[in-house]
């Protein structure tokens, strides 16, 4: 019976924390950041060619579907989501690691 509660516990703790990044996830978005193509249209903490990841994440803060929403569009592009600006089409460009670090970091400005 005391095996079945830290299970229970176990899984519990894991589904609360399930798509929030941790530090670490935070620091290789990071790294992820700084050696990708993206800095050429955003920064962190002002707009550039594109939105500051700063407002990227405020913006998508408290969406359950966040991750997902924002992997989508980095990787297909978009356009008019932030204005008339385009933001090309980022598949092949950035590998799918490195863009799932990207879009961790930017969901920890909040």
């Amino acid at each position: 019976m005391k095996a079945s509660w830290v299970g229970i516990a176990a899984a519990t703790a894991a589904l609360m924390f399930a798509g929030h990044a941790g530090a670490a996830d935070v620091e290789a978005g990071k790294l992820a950041f700084s050696k990708s193509v993206c800095k050429g249209c955003h920064a962190v903490d002002y707009e550039g060619y594109g939105p500051a990841f700063q407002d990227i994440g405020r913006k998508y803060a408290g969406v359950a579907t966040a991750k997902e929403d924002l992997t989508k569009k980095i990787n297909n592009g978009t356009k008019g989501t932030w204005g008339d600006a385009e933001m090309p089409a980022q598949k092949g460009a950035v590998s799918d690691e490195n863009i799932s670090a990207i879009v961790d970091f930017i969901l920890s400005f909040k």
